[in-house]
């Protein structure tokens, strides 16, 4: 029910405004074939009948969303996104227009009819742009998505993740995966903390900054302790540890994301609750995680010497690539063994994240293919709109000696000029948001994929030319001479 009553006001919200102008048209109009020029004047009712329209969409976006702020991002969004790719197509059509006199007789002709008067060039590129702009943006995306999830690309993304390992149990577990899948697993060790200090000053929660951060500054770390930098791993700041390990001068290294978080710097003291026992150490350097190339991923390092004594477990990864039947073996032996050890399958957390990937990608594309639709539908409206005029003019061109050849080739040209345009506008912003996206929100690397833009293109140009040619084939087998006489 909810569904047909969505249908129904969103089909009275966006027909009523064009429906409203019916009533200045002028009877005379339907006995001569003029332009209404009573159309493009200012109309009050017009505006305060927008307004009224714009209020129902927010409506209803805020009601589908159950948020007042993501039902007003969302429609801001789409009537900037509308907004750009609107004025791009006023671009382009103007810079094609300035090239006219370019090329065959064909193409000048062609580029003439996307300016014939009642036409909705802009229009129809900006409904089927946003289309291919939306099957575009959401394709690209899939493909750095699952590329970052990509096994074979990183090589150190392991498939099977163990914690909660007791000391007395390490050797023993990674002694049954090597005999399982001849792999030596790597272990590190990890200890659980909390930070009571920051240059001995206690988190002041009273402040509006620091309360927003609760979850992630006041939350319980795993930490670990070792002599050397991981391959994903470079310092940014300060220097790594060097020499003896002095246990009288505790020393941690921070991930760069975190040290933001804190506001702490190189030489700047750290206090960690650790089982109730107090730990003091200096930030010695600020470290740079590449989360896309790792085994583990501690936030906090500190300086061996340090931990040691302290309660500690261990993790331990796997990066053998093994079938899905000899990981669920090999977790049912390491559980019967060793029941307190908590396994993460990661393997198959990836396959199931890159199929939720697939599913949301095709169900975007879904929306993007009925903007698409939506656009040839305006197509086929303004050629039933221009017919007259494109019947008047070929009946000219065929007095004056164009063969049906060559207005077919004026005819495909139009609409091959069209979906060009159109996938052009769609294509490019859908790499600037595939881009925007890739780099600033999922923080991923971002690879330009110019054959799926170039198949974009390709195909918006193809569907738009075979729609626009067949919903106007008619208009070449009109007899010349009945048209100018009704004229």
């Amino acid at each position: 029910f909810q569904g047909i009553l969505l249908g129904v006001a969103i089909s009275l919200l966006f027909s009523a405004l064009p429906l409203l102008q019916v009533r200045n048209i002028k009877p005379k109009l339907l006995l001569r074939d003029e332009n209404n020029d009573s159309l493009r004047k200012l109309d009050p009712a017009k505006w305060i009948f927008g307004a009224l329209s714009l209020a129902g969409l927010l409506g209803l976006a805020v009601w589908q969303a159950g948020s007042l702020k993501v039902g007003v991002f969302f429609l801001a969004g789409l009537g900037l996104t509308s907004a750009v790719l609107y004025f791009s197509a006023v671009l382009l059509t103007w810079l094609l227009r300035r090239s006219r006199n370019l090329g065959s007789f064909a193409l000048r002709q062609a580029v003439n009819s996307l300016y014939r008067p009642g036409n909705q060039t802009r229009i129809i590129l900006l409904a089927v742009g946003l289309g291919a702009f939306v099957v575009l943006a959401v394709q690209s995306l899939q493909t750095n998505l699952i590329r970052e999830f990509d096994f074979t690309r990183n090589q150190r993304l392991p498939s099977l993740f163990f914690i909660d390992i007791q000391k007395s149990q390490i050797e023993d577990l990674v002694r049954l995966i090597e005999e399982r899948i001849g792999e030596k697993a790597e272990s590190t060790p990890t200890v659980r903390t909390r930070i009571a200090f920051i240059n001995g000053q206690p988190f002041d929660f009273q402040q509006r900054e620091v309360r927003q951060q609760q979850g992630q500054i006041g939350r319980e770390f795993a930490v670990t302790y070792r002599a050397n930098l991981d391959e994903n791993e470079s310092v940014i700041e300060g220097e790594w540890w060097r020499g003896n390990v002095n246990q009288e001068h505790p020393q941690v290294s921070v991930e760069e994301e975190m040290a933001t978080r804190l506001k702490v710097s190189v030489g700047d003291s750290m206090t960690f609750d650790i089982s109730g026992r107090k730990i003091t150490a200096q930030v010695a350097n600020i470290r740079k995680l590449d989360l896309r190339n790792t085994r583990t991923a501690f936030v906090f390092v500190f300086r061996p010497g340090t931990l040691e004594q302290a309660p500690q477990s261990f993790a331990a990864t796997v990066l053998t690539r093994i079938p899905a039947t000899e990981r669920q073996r090999l977790q049912r032996e390491i559980l019967n063994s060793f029941p307190n050890v908590q396994i993460f399958d990661v393997a198959d957390i990836v396959a199931v994240i890159q199929k939720l990937i697939s599913n949301f990608v095709l169900a975007i594309s879904f929306v993007g293919s009925f903007v698409i639709l939506s656009g040839i539908l305006i197509l086929v409206g303004s050629i039933a709109l221009t017919k007259s005029q494109r019947i008047y003019e070929n009946a000219v061109l065929k007095t004056l000696g164009a063969k049906r050849l060559t207005l077919a080739s004026i005819l495909i040209a139009e609409y091959g000029l069209l979906g060009t345009l159109a996938g052009i506008i769609g294509s490019g912003f859908a790499v600037l948001l595939s881009f925007a996206v890739s780099r600033f929100v999922l923080d991923i690397d971002w690879e330009f994929d110019p054959v799926l833009m170039l198949t974009g293109i390709l195909a918006t140009a193809i569907l738009v030319m075979i729609v626009g040619t067949i919903a106007s084939f008619d208009v070449l087998f009109r007899k010349p001479l009945a048209t100018l006489r009704s004229q």
